[in-house]
């Protein structure tokens, strides 16, 4: 994937807007959609939210798609895949989440909606993975290979069709991710029905396009100083279509790179091919005050040329 980031970053060009340039809003949150994410543990950075099926649907008949199926196979072998593709069938699969940052890492706290223990454990099952379901039926430990190693990850049950599930990532050597016992999730439910619903939160949220795929909303600062605001959305279809908001706190830093993307754009006849010129005439981005509009349109099409050309290169996601 890190190919694939340089080139969206290569080829973003800057020029003025004003409000009609602003993107699709959903406004103040539905009674579904304030349930869900008062579920989720607060102290997010960033929240997230969408439809998992119809997200994990394009992964998988896509050329993107088959290059994360084989990586997923490098790491994991074939059951690894086969419990991807298992939990995307799952149509009715919504889900919500957070990213909170910290110093040792990253962790991903997320809820999804749709699906049971019983779900989650006959996917594991029809894998060929070794799952696990307390005498209460309300945690689901499945044991997912993961180069060479086992990695647990723990589903708890929280609702009706409802699990909550919470991972680390860990910087160092070689990097390490680790999933929280069923105790530390059930800690976190019983804290919640706190501020990811609600105040600045549910401000920022209502700005974002929520009937996309996937969305997100929240604060960039923990991942890159200079930044603030950051809301936007993911759509799948035809392709892929990226509507993003960043705000800078350092307005030097915005100057800097609009200066950059834009001797970019000048140059996107030199591509190597048509394909690699096509993204870069999709990519836009537009400036209004402290705030950069960034939008990426890719077809499939299109996206089938870029794997083509890059071949080997997008080993290495």
């Amino acid at each position: 994937m890190r190919v694939l980031c340089g080139m969206i970053a290569v080829g973003i060009t800057v020029s003025g807007c004003d409000k009609k340039d602003a993107p699709a809003a959903s406004g103040a949150l539905s009674a579904a959609e304030t349930e869900l994410l008062q579920r989720l543990p607060a102290g997010n950075q960033i929240v997230f939210g969408g439809s998992y099926a119809k997200l994990q649907d394009f992964m998988q008949r896509t050329a993107l798609g088959r290059m994360s199926r084989d990586a997923a196979e490098e790491v994991g072998g074939k059951t690894m895949v086969a419990w991807m593709q298992c939990i995307s069938n799952i149509q009715s699969l919504r889900f919500a989440g957070g990213l909170r940052f910290g110093d040792a890492g990253a962790e991903l706290r997320m809820i999804t909606a749709g699906a049971g223990v019983d779900d989650f454990r006959q996917c594991a099952t029809k894998a060929g993975l070794t799952a696990a379901v307390d005498p209460d039926g309300k945690f689901l430990r499945v044991e997912v290979p993961a180069q060479g190693e086992s990695l647990a990850q723990g589903f708890l049950a929280i609702g009706e069709r409802e699990l909550y599930q919470r991972g680390a990532i860990r910087p160092g050597a070689g990097m390490s991710a680790a999933s929280a016992p069923r105790a530390e999730l059930e800690a976190d439910i019983a804290g919640t029905r706190q501020s990811n619903a609600t105040g600045d939160a549910s401000t920022l949220i209502a700005k974002v396009d929520r009937s996309k795929t996937a969305w997100f909303a929240g604060v960039a600062t923990p991942i890159a100083k200079g930044l603030g605001e950051i809301y936007g959305s993911l759509d799948v279809g035809n392709g892929v279509a990226l509507d993003v908001i960043v705000q800078f706190a350092d307005r030097q830093l915005q100057t800097q790179i609009e200066d950059n993307l834009d001797q970019v754009k000048k140059h996107a006849d030199e591509a190597p091919n048509k394909a690699m010129k096509q993204l870069v005439d999709n990519i836009s981005a537009r400036r209004v005050g402290d705030r950069t509009r960034f939008t990426l349109k890719v077809t499939d099409e299109q996206l089938d040329a870029l794997m083509q050309m890059s071949g080997g290169m997008f080993g290495g996601m």
